[in-house]
């Protein structure tokens, strides 16, 4: 190895066998195009954050540190434990620390940054396509065919009855913390599948093209 361009050439060749360069976009199915009935739209609670976090992607001290904060505060708002005076100031900062979460992964992903990583923003998106495509599966197995479309955020899931929505989420989330590989740990990761919105009818006609009546 006589310069620094062979180690790098070494490296590529390596980092290109394992994927590790491989470009990814945020992955958004087709819907299956028509009016449904009996609807549920679910996510993964900060699917991002926590997958860089597990993955070791990005500045995770940072990451874990925020997010530790955003549910000490959360606790603090849901439980009542803060005076009345107090609760705005709680929601303010729990909505501050959500802005951090979320710009620290908009730098690490945005090519115009100079905190840009390419290898790190790839196998984040890649990463999350993973998780997300987990929920996809498990939630066709549980109920055939029930998966009529996901975007970037959302699993869109036709219930048939045989489970309601948070026996669904519970179920999508036992699994996804026992079969999601994580990378340099023995932990399993902390993700958690929520309801987002039930809708009594929804009719997709393209991409990110629905609208529906939701369950009040």
């Amino acid at each position: 190895m006589n310069n620094l361009q062979d180690a790098l050439d070494i490296f590529n060749s390596h980092a290109t066998r394992l994927g590790l360069l491989e470009k990814h976009t945020p992955m958004v199915s087709e819907p299956v195009l028509g009016k449904h009935e009996n609807v549920v739209s679910v996510y993964i609670e900060s699917l991002y954050p926590t997958v860089m976090t597990e993955f070791n992607l990005g500045p995770v001290r940072y990451i874990r540190e925020l997010k530790l904060e955003k549910t000490k505060l959360k606790e603090r708002i849901l439980y009542g434990k803060h005076d009345v005076l107090d609760l705005q100031y709680l929601e303010n900062q729990y909505l501050e620390v959500k802005k951090a979460i979320a710009v620290v992964y908009g730098v690490m992903t945005n090519p115009n940054s100079p905190y840009y990583d390419e290898m790190s923003a790839n196998l984040l998106i890649k990463h999350v396509n993973q998780v997300r495509g987990n929920v996809m599966c498990v939630a066709n197995l549980l109920m055939p065919n029930s998966v009529i479309y996901a975007d970037v955020d959302t699993i869109f899931i036709k219930m048939d009855g045989s489970l309601t929505p948070n026996e669904l989420t519970g179920k999508l989330t036992h699994v996804l913390n026992h079969f999601t590989p994580v990378i340099g740990s023995v932990m399993h990761p902390k993700f958690k599948v929520s309801v987002d919105k039930q809708y009594l009818d929804i009719e997709f006609t393209g991409k990110n093209e629905y609208t529906g009546t939701v369950k009040s």
